[in-house]
């Protein structure tokens, strides 16, 4: 419906369509322990917002560079080449790759995906179910946070911002339950999110920065941006790791059983 809103930039059509897919994937995961086409069905959702990926990248790019230059206090007019230089990355991928044409690919394998919904089954007891999805989405999470804690790599940080956006849609998912109190997980899991997000952002501009598409551009201006950059990790890694260890201090089994008994209840 959205890809047809004519009010909608192709910007924003691109972003909601890969976020709703998003959703819709979290959704998949919290019923995965009971629903047999999960993984065909989280491949085919995941394929069809692949091809929307390179093209809201490129506009992501330019956007962390705005929110970099407003936190680290940098002259713009400085790093105006450089913002250029993004400007003519992200129209060469749009004359690459059509926005339209790329949407009406996604419009078509989402259809395909709705039309096989009708027949999808649910299996098992719905309270059992929904312990055994959550707990097994926070686990996965609690897991993704020591491995980014202790690793070297940044990947796992990545890795850890997916497993929190899952418990992120799940739990606004099921805030009906108890909305106070869930919503105030969603929002911190939300939170999270965004600071893991601007990271992962952050990673990838960098290392534009440093790859041979910016070997053009002034060194010692990619230099200090790369550094701004680096600082700036630093300093939402500390953040992320903060509010994580209060977001998953509870254990997976226990969360899920409050979970469970708050649905009973509901």
């Amino acid at each position: 419906a959205e890809i047809d809103d004519a009010t909608l930039s192709t910007e924003r059509t691109i972003h909601q369509a890969r976020k709703r897919t998003k959703r819709l994937r979290g959704l998949m995961r919290l019923l995965r322990p009971a629903f047999p086409d999960y993984q065909a069905e989280s491949a085919h959702l995941r394929n069809a917002a692949r091809g929307l990926s390179r093209l809201r990248d490129r506009d992501v790019m330019i956007a962390t560079h705005d929110r970099l230059m407003a936190d680290t206090g940098a002259d713009r007019r400085r790093y105006a080449p450089i913002r250029a230089h993004l400007t003519r990355a992200r129209n060469r991928v749009a004359a690459e790759q059509d926005p339209a044409a790329a949407l009406d690919r996604y419009e078509r394998e989402i259809a395909a995906i709705e039309g096989r919904a009708g027949r999808w089954t649910v299996t098992g007891k719905d309270r059992k179910v929904l312990e055994q999805g959550l707990a097994r989405t926070w686990r996965k999470a609690r897991d993704a946070m020591k491995r980014a804690k202790t690793g070297a790599d940044i990947e796992d940080l990545h890795e850890w911002r997916k497993r929190v956006k899952d418990h992120w849609y799940q739990a606004r998912l099921l805030t009906p339950l108890a909305p106070e109190t869930i919503k105030a997980q969603a929002d911190s899991a939300g939170d999270l999110g965004e600071i893991l997000g601007d990271l992962h952002d952050l990673d990838v501009y960098r290392n534009h920065l440093a790859g041979p598409e910016a070997t053009g551009l002034d060194p010692t201006r990619r230099a200090e941006l790369i550094e701004r950059a680096n600082r700036r990790i630093g300093e939402l890694e500390r953040d992320a790791f903060r509010l994580g260890k209060r977001l998953f201090a509870t254990k997976p089994d226990a969360l899920a059983r409050d979970w469970g008994r708050k649905w009973k209840a509901w």
